[in-house]
């Protein structure tokens, strides 16, 4: 949770992080991983950088069933995110 001020819910699949101490531009890196579903199901479940921003980064969580259907959820399982770049 370094330089992390919060992780705020903005709905199902969709949190937004806020940046402690701004980052100097958006061309910072985002490293994203979620664990992957392991209930037999053979869903896939992902992380997806929506926007960013100098303070900010919102990312979407979802999952894929085998047919590739995709939808937005709330993670029951781990996710991560890194953040890479010069400070402001």
């Amino acid at each position: 949770s370094f330089n992390t001020t919060s992780i705020t819910d903005n709905g199902t699949g969709d949190a937004t992080i806020t940046i402690v101490n701004d980052m100097s531009s958006t061309s910072y890196s985002v490293t994203q991983s979620v664990t992957f579903n392991h209930d037999g199901s053979g869903g896939l479940r992902g992380v997806n950088v929506v926007s960013k921003a100098a303070g900010t980064c919102q990312c979407e969580f979802t999952y894929a069933n085998t047919s590739g259907q995709g939808t937005q959820l709330d993670l029951e399982t781990d996710a991560s995110i890194t953040i890479h770049g010069d400070l402001a």
